[in-house]
């Protein structure tokens, strides 16, 4: 298989996967909805109303915000009351570790896998530590854990596959490579590590048409052999094709581009052929949803249920906008306008 050169303009995560944290993260508006719970939380934790799910709460709430010791001192309480819940083990563990603490958070991470066994999060974390240190037998051990009770996880397979080839395991290391791949073909780590993709150049552009330009400019100085040009926004693509069209080059056929958002420009670059696609995320329907989910919550005390949704984070998928669609896609997702005298589209409510 011949090798791709890869150029990234921006870090783009929301739809190819290029890292993974340990705790997943959700948008925005979800945060939003905890910070809500968060403050009513504290109302309870003052009225003397002690509970650890309360100190566990409010301590994630102070974790997300990067308040390390507000959060440590949240679940060193809520520990207290209830010594047997391994997510807040965890959870301490990741505000140890943001602290660069790592025997503390190890410790933590070890206790959440010895209440819980089956704890992925905490085997998934640790592995990763033991892959900074160098400690490849044990991060293999961990990561085996994690693909045992979770057999689709891309992750767990490519940071194994770090481990074996860190080791010589070359043989290893491609199986685990090929299995993520199988696993999220949209994972790009994989590719990389197993030699399909060589990124030349990974550079912020600021989400600004004009960065894009002069980045892209500075870029082709130095090399044209460029075949992907992956844009965090359809506005730092437009900027990088007045580029490439200034080095006597053509978008869409000697370099490939991809942009996200679907604004008019990215709508328009599409139907000349000059990007391959953009991303649609429903903006309209992540801001309905944002204030439902705050309603339901102060009007009925109602969350995501922990079943569905683990981390209380409801996602909206988006989806693709290339020439096999985009005449049906208005600008950044919205809903077509109506005619004089038709309906305005329904919102799709809450699912739950």
């Amino acid at each position: 298989m011949s090798k791709r050169k890869t150029l990234f303009t921006y870090m783009v995560v929301c739809f190819l996967g290029l890292f993974l944290p340990s705790i997943p993260s959700g948008p925005a508006y979800a945060m939003d909805e905890r910070s809500e719970e968060s403050s009513e939380t504290s109302d309870a934790l003052q009225q003397q109303q002690d509970s650890p799910v309360d100190y566990k709460s409010r301590g994630r709430s102070y974790l997300e915000k990067g308040q390390n010791d507000d959060a440590i001192s949240d679940f060193d309480k809520a520990i207290a009351l209830n010594p047997k819940d391994a997510e807040t083990y965890f959870f301490r563990g990741n505000a140890y570790y943001n602290k660069r603490q790592f025997d503390k958070a190890m410790s933590d991470y070890s206790k959440a896998i010895e209440i819980n066994p089956r704890y992925t999060n905490a085997y998934y974390s640790r592995g990763l530590y033991y892959q900074t240190i160098e400690e490849y037998r044990k991060a293999i051990s961990d990561f085996d854990e994690v693909i045992k009770i979770d057999p689709e996880n891309a992750y767990a397979y490519y940071y194994r596959g770090c481990a074996h080839f860190a080791k010589e395991k070359y043989r290893k290391a491609l199986s685990d490579y090929n299995k993520a791949i199988k696993i999220d073909p949209e994972y790009v780590n994989p590719y990389i590590n197993r030699g399909d993709i060589k990124i030349v150049a990974d550079v912020p552009a600021e989400w600004s048409k004009e960065v894009g330009l002069t980045k892209m400019q500075q870029i082709l100085v130095k090399t044209k052999d460029i075949d992907l040009v992956i844009c965090g926004n359809d506005a730092v693509a437009a900027g990088a094709i007045i580029a490439i069209e200034a080095a006597g080059l053509t978008p869409g056929k000697d370099i490939y581009l991809t942009g996200v958002d679907v604004d008019p420009d990215g709508i328009q670059l599409v139907k000349e052929g000059k990007i391959i696609c953009t991303v649609v995320h429903e903006a309209r329907l992540l801001g309905y949803w944002a204030v439902d989910m705050m309603m339901a919550y102060l009007e009925k005390g109602k969350t995501p249920p922990k079943d569905k949704y683990p981390d209380g984070t409801i996602r909206v998928l988006h989806y693709i906008a290339d020439k096999t669609n985009i005449d049906n896609i208005e600008a950044f997702g919205d809903f077509k306008v109506p005619k004089p005298g038709e309906p305005m589209p329904k919102t799709p409510p809450l699912p739950y």
